[in-house]
């Protein structure tokens, strides 16, 4: 469950043949096991060293499962890795006491057995590395890899100075993408883009890596500007990642450009905007301000404010969200944040916007 996920796991048991022979096998060997343990440990006139080996086994075996019975939280499989090694310490104990009585036959079970936990197991890496697998296993290694040599050429060949990884996450402490490719471009300079609501165009050249997952008018921007994209696929049902090259300077120009840029008291540079107005059967204004980074900047928690006015003078709208990262600012980067403000039915045009930001 925990590697095909919610959604592909009863794809997987499809594939598998009947288990519960085999489960009942391994049962019943260590089963077999313990009974003899036990009969070991109250066995006061054997060998004492036997017996309180017998014990040790037994006390590591059921003091886990027991405490996590009354466990106050979900338990994972994991937090069992402690015992591990002694259900199959019982089980080779089972064996040795039923293999003298039908040695034949349990060589059998155990061969055929084995035959099909191997065949169960090469059918589960069949499928996380060939499938999507949401809330499982993550798209292997070895595609993640091909991405990263993807990048790696695009950047060499055309002089690119760092890399853009574009997903739905700009910190690499929540976001997987982010953290997966912080670690795989550990030795090129990189930053990260919540393309949700950014778009990111550097004073210089840069790669752009989009993670699958992107919608297409999400990584609209970056489309556009991009002089030659390739891609890196993934798994059946997860498309494919894009790299960009992205010129210098590629940022858009706004719909509307401020005769003056306005200069908030952070320094950031409002250059104009761009506005799509609802279409038929779309009760929403989606809006764009084009902005420049402070040339020093100050890492503090910053947010977007938009307020959408009617011709009243009142707020009919509203539309927040976390400015890109300040801690990521460079000199001469243009950034262009998206925003949704529904549009109330009854509102009367014309309208306003006032967009500003402040400390979260």
């Amino acid at each position: 469950h925990s590697l095909a996920g919610p959604q592909q796991f009863q794809n997987y048991l499809q594939r598998l043949p009947p288990m519960t022979l085999v489960y009942s096998l391994w049962l019943a060997l260590m089963v077999a096991g313990a009974a003899w343990l036990l009969r070991r440990v109250d066995d006061r006139a054997g060998d004492r060293r036997a017996a309180e080996i017998a014990l040790i086994l037994l006390v590591w075996l059921l003091v886990p499962p027991i405490f996590f019975t009354w466990f106050p939280g979900d338990v994972a499989l994991h937090y069992l890795l402690p015992i591990y090694p002694v259900p199959f310490i019982l089980a080779g104990l089972g064996m040795q006491r039923v293999e003298s009585r039908a040695a034949p036959f349990m060589s059998v079970a155990l061969v055929v057995s084995a035959a099909v936990q191997i065949y169960a197991w090469a059918a589960l890496l069949g499928l996380v590395s060939t499938q999507a697998t949401p809330g499982g296993f993550g798209p292997p290694l070895a595609l993640n890899l091909g991405a990263v040599q993807e990048v790696r050429h695009m950047a060499v060949q055309n002089g690119a100075q760092e890399v853009l990884l574009a997903s739905s996450g700009e910190d690499p402490g929540q976001s997987e993408f982010a953290a997966v490719y912080d670690m795989l471009l550990w030795d090129v300079p990189h930053r990260f883009v919540d393309a949700t609501h950014h778009a990111v165009f550097p004073a210089a050249p840069a790669v752009v890596l989009l993670d699958a997952a992107l919608l297409e008018d999400q990584i609209a921007l970056y489309s556009q500007a991009a002089t030659a994209q390739r891609t890196a696929p993934l798994r059946a049902g997860e498309g494919a990642l894009q790299v960009l090259l992205l010129p210098a300077n590629a940022a858009p120009a706004p719909g509307e450009t401020l005769p003056e840029p306005a200069i908030l008291s952070n320094f950031v540079k409002i250059m104009g905007y761009s506005a799509v107005l609802p279409s038929a059967g779309n009760d929403t204004l989606q809006w764009q301000l084009h902005w420049q980074t402070a040339d020093s900047p100050v890492p503090q928690d910053y947010h977007f404010f938009n307020h959408l006015l009617d011709a009243d003078g009142e707020r009919v709208a509203q539309s927040d969200a976390p400015v890109f990262d300040p801690a990521q600012w460079r000199q001469g980067d243009v950034v262009v944040s998206t925003f949704t403000l529904p549009l109330p039915g009854a509102a009367v045009p014309p309208f306003l916007v006032r967009s500003g930001m402040y400390h979260y």
